[in-house]
């Protein structure tokens, strides 16, 4: 970027730069929580970070972040391994000459550290706030591939939809046994006890670990949840751990006990967390992924039961592009 004597500056990342780099993410109409690097390094210890700032030297002010780590061997770098997407953050001031230029800097500069391929994960379009793509265009220019696809349930809460007859039967059943919604609950062993057994049931561990979520609850107490529906006795049926990113409510975990299903209290509970979500003025309620085997399996159980509650399939991508 320097030889084309431009404002800006490219430069690895490091601590002097974390407050700004947050900053931006929260300012950004790209950016979420999982940008930050109060997110990112709650688990620094997994990850050999290779991320990168453009600093604007006339302002000498950060206008775009990387958020990047190596894998073990360093020929592999991924934005980010650590979140569920990354990729580039910008402010709305960001132009595409000098988007382009970053990432062509970003390339150089992996390039340099002999790294082989970029695994660029597209942050999905119900974040974008301004709608733009810029950066995954010119990833597919730089002829990045899509080679992954997870698709996800999402609602527009912006427009109409309707619960299924099923579903609504579900709730009726609920209410008449009396179920009650808990909200901001606390993160017990017995309670990860069950969400592990129910992500075991499709050979899937939960990506964080009790102490990694009460940490970043900690870090996050007005993005991350714990709600659950109550049995008359108070005991937990079931949850739902949501992040609440802006205008989108996702839903991280979701678990259940038998008896939840016996009463209809998973169908309760989305129908509560989803007019809450109204209330609170959001514009998506997210159910979270229902393909599995990293997007190559859809499972449709899963799929067919979210969409019940009258969400549609939409894909998360993610690109892979050869650094030569």
């Amino acid at each position: 970027m320097g030889s084309k004597k431009m404002k800006y500056s490219l430069e690895v990342y490091s601590n002097k730069y974390e407050e700004a780099w947050d900053t931006l993410v929260s300012e950004s109409p790209v950016g979420t929580f999982l940008h930050s690097r109060s997110f990112l390094s709650y688990h620094k210890d997994r990850f050999l970070d290779c991320s990168f700032v453009l600093i604007n030297k006339e302002k000498g002010a950060l206008e775009a972040v990387f958020p990047c780590a190596l894998d073990k061997n360093s020929k592999l770098a991924t934005s980010h391994p650590g979140s569920t997407y990354g990729g580039i953050v910008t402010r709305t001031t960001m132009t595409p000459e000098i988007l382009k230029c970053f990432l062509d800097g970003i390339i150089d500069q992996l390039k340099v550290k002999n790294v082989e391929e970029l695994v660029y994960k597209i942050t999905p379009d119900i974040y974008r706030l301004d709608y733009s793509n810029l950066d995954e265009y010119f990833i597919w220019q730089a002829q990045g591939t899509n080679y992954r696809n997870d698709l996800s349930n999402i609602i527009d809460l912006h427009k109409p939809f309707k619960f299924s007859s099923r579903r609504k039967r579900g709730i009726k059943k609920a209410q008449k046994y009396n179920v009650t919604y808990s909200s901001n609950c606390d993160f017990t062993n017995d309670i990860w006890k069950i969400l592990e057994s129910n992500l075991a049931e499709h050979n899937v561990k939960p990506v964080h670990s009790l102490d990694e979520i009460k940490l970043l609850k900690k870090k996050f107490p007005n993005n991350i949840f714990l709600h659950m529906a109550l049995d008359v006795s108070g005991q937990p049926l079931c949850g739902v751990v949501a992040f609440h990113m802006g205008g989108v409510v996702h839903a991280q975990y979701i678990f259940s006990s038998p008896e939840a299903r016996e009463c209809g209290a998973l169908d309760f509970l989305f129908a509560t967390l989803i007019e809450l979500a109204i209330e609170d003025s959001c514009s998506y309620f997210s159910f979270g992924a229902s393909s599995e085997m990293q997007g190559q399996l859809l499972n449709n159980g899963l799929y067919n039961f979210k969409a019940e509650f009258g969400s549609r399939g939409v894909l998360n991508r993610t690109y892979r592009l050869k650094i030569k």
